[in-house]
């Protein structure tokens, strides 16, 4: 009897095995083999893939977008200090600056220089004239003493050719407003600028365009003048405390070709120079006009209107002076009833005039003598407000609060038998694709990155299972 005991519990136990090894793969969860590596080939199935059976999903995710079918898109910023990424590039852009002369003045050295100069790091050469040693290098800076204009001074050895966005750009340390200096383009490489150069004198910018036109005052915190060349003229633009201003529009020299150059001052203080570089800078400023507001070409008519900056620079030409009557020149209109206004009359005498309410005030007046062919350019600034023609400052007036946003303007009658023309709004402050060039321009860095607020990693993928 204990055998057959033995051998039915034996049986029963083989029994209960048996059942258990059948049961057993229904009764825990399936692991399914997976090729190694795994191929990933969609993502289009989004995130929940815990056991490796679908190869359109995945795990997990965080701030992760799979709306297009094959991609993955990270919806954060990709940062250099994030890992994984660094070999793939393409979400991520550079500005740089090709410079056609560039000195950063970076190896000290004591006056007299040597000249001609190789630039650092280059491209070019510097022609110096310092006959009483006043010229020197110091913490990565020209230094320039006292002496007198074109002694001691720097040009390109190279001259070049004149072409719209040529320009030269010379960053400035100052310490103080007394003091002299000229920075931008000349026609020749002896004395002062023959024209194309800022002239810096005491708080005033002044161009040298070629005569001398006092457009404005400068501060410690200036610390770029950038000439401009046209087909016809130079653009002026300088920088204080971040903002790049357009100081004036020259559309008279045709001089071709020109050299860079900078030079110190004849009396009051001198100044440091951090660079000289000369650029052709991109679109809009291949174009003479490509960073104006409006341009109204030709002979213009009574009644024309026109839009501008708040902050403007505006210009038109009196191509013939009328015989009887004014013409009348409307800016910063807020309506009919309320804008600023310029008479010229027969004789070429200018008043300026605020109209409130339909009732005109006379502000400012000047004897001034146009004649034909004067050009007309007013420049707005905040509260102030000058006026010159033929390249001369006429009236200056400082309490222009009334309509200083206004942005509207008007040939309101050009008298009769006068012919007025080319009328052209340019911004005083600029911005936009303007600003982001002349910023790349004329950076310590010359090279700007930036990177798409999403970065795209698409194709196929693989995952390793254990």
């Amino acid at each position: 009897m204990k055998k057959i005991a033995r051998k039915l519990i034996s049986s029963l136990c083989i029994t209960l095995l048996l059942v258990q090894s059948l049961a057993t793969p229904f009764l825990v969860s399936p692991v399914y083999a997976a090729t190694s590596p795994w191929t990933q080939t969609d993502w289009s199935g989004g995130s929940g893939q815990t056991s490796w059976s679908d190869n359109t999903k995945f795990d997990s995710s965080s701030s992760v977008t799979t709306s297009t079918a094959g991609q993955a898109t990270l919806t954060n910023t990709e940062e250099f200090t994030n890992t994984g990424f660094e070999t793939d590039m393409s979400g991520w852009t550079a500005s740089t600056a090709n410079f056609l002369l560039q000195d950063e003045f970076t190896t000290t050295a004591s006056a007299p220089l040597t000249s001609p100069r190789t630039a650092e790091p280059g491209p070019g050469t510097l022609t110096i004239t310092d006959t009483t040693n006043k010229l020197s290098i110091l913490n990565s800076k020209a230094v320039f003493n006292l002496n007198t204009f074109g002694d001691p001074a720097l040009w390109s050895t190279t001259s070049f050719t004149r072409t719209a966005g040529r320009a030269s750009i010379s960053k400035v340390v100052l310490s103080t407003t007394d003091m002299r200096g000229q920075y931008g383009f000349d026609t020749n490489q002896s004395g002062g600028s023959g024209g194309g150069a800022y002239l810096l004198d005491n708080a005033t910018i002044s161009i040298l365009s070629p005569s001398q036109i006092n457009v404005g005052l400068f501060t410690t915190q200036s610390d770029a003048f950038l000439s401009i060349a046209r087909t016809s003229g130079y653009i002026y633009i300088s920088r204080t405390n971040g903002v790049w201003s357009l100081d004036w529009v020259d559309k008279a020299i045709t001089t071709t070709p020109i050299y860079a150059y900078v030079s110190g001052p004849n009396f009051r203080s001198g100044f440091s120079l951090d660079f000289l570089r000369v650029t052709d800078l991109p679109a809009p400023f291949t174009d003479d006009y490509g960073i104006a507001t409006q341009r109204l070409a030709g002979a213009r008519s009574s009644g024309d209107t026109f839009t501008h900056e708040a902050n403007s620079v505006l210009e038109y030409t009196v191509t013939t002076l009328q015989t009887s009557g004014s013409s009348l020149f409307k800016f910063r209109m807020q309506d009919s009833s309320n804008y600023w206004q310029l008479g010229i009359f027969t004789d070429g005498g200018l008043t300026f005039r605020e109209v409130i309410a339909g009732t005109p005030f006379t502000r400012s007046s000047s004897a001034a003598g146009v004649t034909n062919g004067h050009r007309i350019v007013i420049v707005s600034d905040g509260t102030t407000i000058r006026i010159y023609t033929n390249n001369v400052l006429r009236i200056t007036y400082s309490s222009a609060t009334n309509f200083a946003t206004a942005t509207a303007g008007k040939l309101e009658i050009t008298g009769s038998g006068g012919t007025i023309s080319d009328i052209v709004t340019w911004p005083r402050t600029l911005s936009g694709s303007a600003a982001t060039a002349l910023d790349t321009v004329s950076a310590d860095n010359t090279i700007t990155v930036s990177q798409s607020t999403a970065q795209a990693h698409a194709g196929s993928n693989s995952a390793k299972v254990i």
